[in-house]
Formats: structure tokens, sequence, C-alpha cells
């Protein structure tokens, strides 16, 4: 019997209605769907993993960039120097081309292997 004050066209208003077939195909799709842009924005070739290999990549060249610019800063503060101090371009012909300057007498010595 019903309760007080209840008809029984309230109470089947009140119970949840089952989704029919059509319902569930689509909560399935909607589902499908969801995975499918899920798995794209994590694994495509735009998504989180392409992000992460780009931020490493960024950091690698950002890395080589420094590097370069290091190196760049040596060579132009050499090229000041050969430019503007006679003593480093004496320097660098002594060593690189082994010059003499003049009135120096040059001695070579030959190393002797032991003869035992």
């Amino acid at each position: 019997m019903a309760a007080p004050g209840t008809s029984p066209s309230s109470r089947r208003a009140q119970t949840p209605a089952r989704p029919g077939r059509v319902g569930q195909l689509l909560q399935v799709a909607l589902w499908v769907g969801a995975a499918v842009l899920l798995a794209e924005s994590v694994f495509g070739d735009r998504g989180f993993t392409a992000m992460i290999e780009a931020r490493r990549q960024h950091q690698s060249a950002q890395a080589s960039l420094d590097r370069v610019r290091a190196e760049n800063a040596v060579l132009r503060a050499k090229a000041r120097r050969l430019r503007e101090d006679p003593e480093a371009i004496e320097e660098l012909a002594r060593r690189d081309l082994r010059l003499a300057a003049p009135g120096e007498i040059v001695f070579i010595i030959k190393d002797l292997q032991d003869r035992r």
C-alpha cells in the first residue's frame, strides 16, 4: 500500500529512471571520446610528452648556446689582446712559430736515447 500522502504516480517520479539503450550508447561514446582526447593530450604531437621533449631540447640548446657564448667571449678577449698588446704577439710567435728575437742565441738540444 501507498504511504499516506503519496500517490502511485509520485512514487514513480521519485525512482531514478534507468537509461535506455540509446542513453547507454551515448554514455559509452562519451567515455570513449574522453579517453581518446586524454590519450591525444598526453601522447599526441602537441601532447604532454611532446612538451616534455621540447623542454628538454630547449634546455640542451640553451646550455650549448651558453657554452658557445663563453667560448666567443674568450676568443674576443684573445683577439683584443693580440690587437693591443705587442707582448702577446711576441709570445705567440715564440711559442707557435718558434721564432727568436734579434740578437738571441738559440740552442737546439736533442734527446738522446740511452744506448745500453
